[in-house]
């Protein structure tokens, strides 16, 4: 059984169809592996087929309040739901347990996190109350490139404490022991659910989750031949503040005023 196959047999609520291969691939990272190697399998998980079906994407309309909160919760649960299925029949030849459902209620508060209010009770409970964001502040998502400063976007940061704890184990370890745990090539060890009143509440969870700086291939391989473009080799300008700087012009005759004045 293929992976399509598999999506199909466990399709649940959902439409799920496999397009014509003549349909270009949609811009996906898969792209660049394709470039490497055609014969590499993927599979793109897409809502639409020849044309984006939400008539407000990539434009100023395209926001939470657009949406139906519940709606996309509910669909975005059907899809994890599918997918999970599949690849634990792929995984195990068994169907996967009737008692693993998508959590309905998580991606509600995840999608409140990043659309609405990034200071939420997830993102404080995900870095131990230490969220110090405004009120209503949602976060850029937004990327760009390394400035050299080894710091980690705010979202970026949120986004893999997330993933820590919904694919990590949970420890039976104490705060001391889980930040002196082996960090590895494998492993990372994450404290989450601290309270500011409570140091010793709190959850180790062991994750192999990491992260890896946005940085374009062309910039480390020692002699890269720049006009190949088989890298991407942009960079952009910073700005670390912002300001204006407004001039005012004096009418022509308040000029000669203070002129004739002055010579007198």
């Amino acid at each position: 059984m293929n992976l399509i196959n598999a999506l199909m047999n466990n399709q649940g609520n959902l439409t799920v169809e496999s397009v014509n291969a003549s349909i270009p691939l949609p811009p996906a990272s898969l792209q660049s592996f394709l470039k490497k190697d055609l014969s590499i399998p993927g599979l793109l998980i897409s809502n639409h087929k020849n044309a984006f079906t939400n008539q407000f994407y990539n434009n100023e309309w395209d926001t939470f309040q657009t949406i139906s909160s519940s709606k996309l919760s509910k669909h975005l649960a059907e899809v994890a739901q599918t997918v999970s299925a599949a690849i634990y029949k792929l995984a195990t030849r068994d169907e996967m347990p009737t008692n693993i459902v998508a959590n309905v209620t998580l991606l509600e508060s995840i999608l409140q996190c990043y659309l609405v209010n990034a200071n939420c009770t997830l993102f404080s409970w995900l870095l131990n109350g230490r969220n110090n964001l405004a009120t209503g502040s949602i976060l850029p998502t937004y990327v760009g490139v390394t400035h050299g400063d080894g710091a980690y976007k705010a979202l970026s940061l949120r986004t893999r404490h997330l993933l820590a704890m919904v694919s990590g184990d949970p420890l039976d370890i104490n705060k001391t022991a889980c930040i002196n745990s082996d960090h590895n090539e494998i492993y990372h060890y994450y404290w989450m659910g601290e309270h500011e009143s409570n140091n010793s509440s709190g959850t180790c969870y062991r994750s192999t989750v990491k992260t890896s700086y946005a940085v374009s291939p062309a910039f480390e391989i020692e002699d890269y031949d720049w006009a190949s473009g088989e890298y991407s080799s942009w960079t952009e300008s910073r700005w670390e503040t912002f300001s204006v700087r407004i001039f005012l012009k004096a009418s022509s005759l308040q000029a000669v005023s203070i002129f004739v004045f002055g010579v007198v």
